[in-house]
């Protein structure tokens, strides 16, 4: 990460649709909400920004995981985050 702010990089958008693992599963997301931790930790402490792209409304999708998503992507700190509508929501 340290390379890519040395680069030049001054913001990296993450979609990581969902906080919720079940959702993300749902979605055959290949990562879970702790990967995605990992990485914007490591943006972060290189002064990279960071945006995030949560997708509400997938297959699955509850009031509770909406819930948690929503905590999930305020817990990262980033500088914006975009949401967009799913299938139902």
């Amino acid at each position: 990460m340290v390379k890519m702010a040395e680069a030049g990089f001054r913001g990296v958008s993450l979609g990581f649709e969902s906080g919720a693992p079940q959702i993300l599963k749902n979605l055959n997301k290949r990562f879970l909400p702790s990967d995605v931790v990992r990485i914007s930790e490591l943006l972060k402490r290189s002064g990279i920004g960071r945006m995030g792209f949560l997708l509400l409304g997938g297959p699955g999708e509850t009031r509770e995981t909406v819930t948690a998503s929503l905590e999930f992507a305020r817990s990262l700190e980033l500088v914006v985050v975009k949401v967009s509508q799913g299938i139902r929501i």
